[in-house]
């Protein structure tokens, strides 16, 4: 690989102050924002099932199981949980980090002529896995664990890619895979179609990795597997037996066909739609760039000399060409409005501009290098993007955060950004490609810095004026001023205060009533489990029950049937005003609860947009 013998002034330690300011400035606002705000659906589901993850035995995820485990060690004050969620985060993107140092430092050389290298790529891949916060949703989930995994997993098979050398130790190249494999082995329990999903890459990357012959893949293949294996001999030694963790799934796995969004038949379809509408979109929202590489080569090839002329080094085109791009994303990136981040797709099909911004600029990299590459004159330059093997470790880091995706509900473009490092190495590795091609090292600094700037800008200002899930549609963490105990044991957080007044009067309409925080059931219509965290109750047997339609309907009524008759029908009942009475009651009568007929209305508070009315069994 060629190596950059520039000798113009550098600017990667300006570079890396910047991008450490970045880095900072996004932890100190998640930090800042893990008090504020309660969803009442789903963190508040994700709070509600922590607190109580016994109650889950009918689920396709253990996730309950860990996020339950780190609620009870952090004493389930809230902000301490999603700052541990944070911490899990910043510690598997330096995992990531590490093995992509590692596998870097191996196979590609010449990176290391670009100063600062490392220091500049740990910044940024940091930037990467905080992107997991752009929209607030700070509790931990499914899908913090997920990228825990992922992120983990992604980097240990790097780490082992470049301890793989020939005539040297393979020591910690095997026992990386088996930690890889554990990894894996997580992602699995926790979210089932990306643990298979990973692992069917990781093998696969394994197996064609072309620096092994084949016969000596087999045993990094294996080391993956015994380390799968291994996570689960203790997750059935520690956590739960192989017969409930099936009985678990086999019903969890029935309970949610009942909605009709997880059936494979849907998503075989909508998946390979949603990514070729995420790839429209990234070139899309580049598109003037696109056309300048067009112009430019058709000029090269028409009148090479006059070409030639005016661009004496070809890093002034491709330094043209990113300044475009860095324009086009200015807006987007500091500008951002609750209107503008959830709008669906546009009429051109294309998704907002924030969520391809990350696919847009990798393949404006390659398409760059493709440019320099074709346009280039001299003939002593190897080209690192030629070579088999670095497409091979591309293409597994951009399939990485597709199979972590997979298994959900949402559009993979909506949810991809949780798992956003090993896209994040990527550009590190087309720029750092670039730059050292072209004999320009402030390149690969400018392009980390304009990607991880609109990052931190998207994590930052989105998280804190366009948060996710807010009780009140067009409010932010700002408007959380409302000193408010949730949960039990009671813990203070910043509410809305129309959201602190519903809660209060909520919780004196119960107590007067004999509810017992911490002991009483409480079953919530429609998606209302942020309340029952709130006023300290449980759901019995399954966190939240659902209406709006046939599939939440049928829903609900299997989820209505793990709890022994006896305990529903002990419950208070919270129900909104959203649907109509009839529906409430084929629900409520589907579990044996005799609704209304046996229950007194305890009373009604009006907030938030509905009204909320308690009940109590009159038995």
């Amino acid at each position: 690989m060629p190596t950059i013998t520039s000798s113009r002034r550098n600017f990667s330690t300006p570079i890396s102050v910047m991008l450490a300011m970045l880095v900072v400035a996004v932890i100190a606002a998640v930090i800042w924002g893990a008090d504020k705000s309660l969803s009442l659906k789903d963190e508040g589901l994700y709070l509600l099932a922590a607190r109580y993850p016994d109650e889950i035995s009918e689920n396709v995820s253990a996730v309950y199981r860990y996020t339950g485990f780190l609620f009870k060690v952090v004493g389930y004050d809230v902000a301490s949980f999603r700052i541990t969620g944070l911490v899990l985060i910043a510690l598997s993107a330096i995992v990531f980090w590490l093995g992509f140092i590692k596998f870097v430092s191996t196979h590609c050389a010449g990176f290391s002529e670009v100063h600062g290298f490392r220091t500049l790529s740990l910044l940024f891949i940091a930037l990467g896995g905080l992107l997991h916060y752009q929209w607030a949703l700070t509790t931990p989930s499914y899908y913090t664990l997920t990228a825990v995994a992922v992120n983990s997993s992604a980097g240990l098979t790097l780490f082992a890619l470049g301890a793989l050398k020939p005539y040297s130790s393979k020591t910690h190249a095997y026992l990386s895979l088996v930690l890889s494999g554990m990894a894996i082995g997580a992602a699995f329990v926790v979210k089932f179609p990306a643990g298979v999903l990973l692992s069917l890459v990781t093998v696969g990357l394994i197996f064609i990795w072309s620096p092994l012959r084949f016969v000596d893949r087999v045993v990094p293949a294996l080391a993956v597997g015994a380390g799968f294996v291994l996570w689960a001999l203790l997750y059935f030694a520690f956590v739960q037996g192989p017969s409930t963790t099936l009985s678990m799934f086999r019903q969890g796995w029935s309970l949610y066909q009942t909605l009709g969004a997880h059936a494979p038949g849907t998503k075989i379809l909508a998946y390979p739609l949603n990514v070729l509408t995420l790839t429209w979109s990234a070139i899309g929202i580049y598109w003037p760039c696109y056309v300048l590489l067009v112009a430019l080569a058709v000029w090269r090839l028409v009148h090479c000399v006059s070409f030639a002329m005016c661009f004496p080094s070809l890093s002034l085109p491709v330094g043209v060409v990113f300044a475009v791009a860095a324009l086009l994303s200015v807006k987007p990136g500091a500008i951002i409005t609750f209107a503008d981040r959830y709008l669906p797709l546009d009429s051109h099909g294309m998704t907002p501009f924030y969520i391809a911004f990350y696919l847009a600029w990798i393949l404006l990299l390659l398409a760059s290098y493709l440019f320099f590459t074709l346009s280039s004159t001299t003939g002593d330059k190897l080209f690192v993007l030629m070579k088999f093997k670095y497409w091979v470790a591309l293409l597994f880091l951009f399939f990485v955060p597709f199979a972590a995706s997979v298994g959900t509900a949402n559009p993979l473009y909506n949810v991809i950004s949780f798992y956003a490092p090993a896209w994040f190495g990527i550009i590190l590795f087309l720029a750092a490609a670039l730059a050292t091609n072209i004999n320009r090292p402030n390149l690969f600094g400018v392009v980390l810095l304009i990607v991880g700037a609109f990052a931190a800008s998207n994590t930052v200002l989105g998280s804190i004026l366009a948060p996710s899930e807010m009780p009140i549609p067009g409010t932010n963490l700002l408007d959380q001023t409302a000193s408010s105990e949730v949960g039990f044991p009671p813990h203070k957080m910043m509410l809305l205060p129309e959201q602190h007044r519903v809660i209060t009067e909520l919780r004196a309409i119960a107590d007067a009533a004999g509810f017992q925080p911490g002991g009483d059931d409480i079953i919530a219509v429609d998606y209302l489990p942020g309340l029952v965290f709130a006023l300290g109750g449980r759901s019995p047997r399954h966190p939240t029950f659902l209406l709006g339609n046939d599939g939440y309907l049928n829903y609900s009524k299997a989820a209505m049937q793990f709890s022994d008759v006896s305990r529903r029908r002990e419950a208070f009942l919270l129900i909104d005003d959203e649907h109509s009475e009839q529906v409430v009651e084929d629900l409520m009568n589907s579990g044996g609860l005799d609704y209304p007929a046996r229950y007194r209305n305890l009373g009604t508070v009006t907030g938030l947009g509905t009204k909320f009315t308690l009940y109590k069994p009159n038995d």
